[in-house]
């Protein structure tokens, strides 16, 4: 989200797709550092989503930044 904000702020609005990604890959990202938060965390257990929910979603999450960001580079390719 900063990204988006900071590139809007600069005059360089990115486009649907690029928004979709950044998003993306941000809840991707910050899903995986739960992952191993509460994998290493001995506190952590009781919190939260169990850690096969967060796997699953991390990686379903880290597949859909992966198509977006693919996406997005073959319209550049296009162009």
């Amino acid at each position: 989200m900063p990204i988006i904000f900071m590139a809007e702020w600069l005059g360089k609005t990115p486009g649907r797709l690029a928004r979709a990604s950044i998003l993306a890959t941000a809840f991707a990202l910050y899903l995986v550092q739960m992952f191993f938060y509460k994998y290493m965390s001995p506190y952590a257990v009781q919190m939260g989503p169990s850690l096969r929910q967060l796997r699953n979603w991390a990686i379903g999450m880290s597949g859909i930044a992966i198509a977006l960001h693919y996406l997005q580079w073959s319209r550049g390719q296009r162009k």
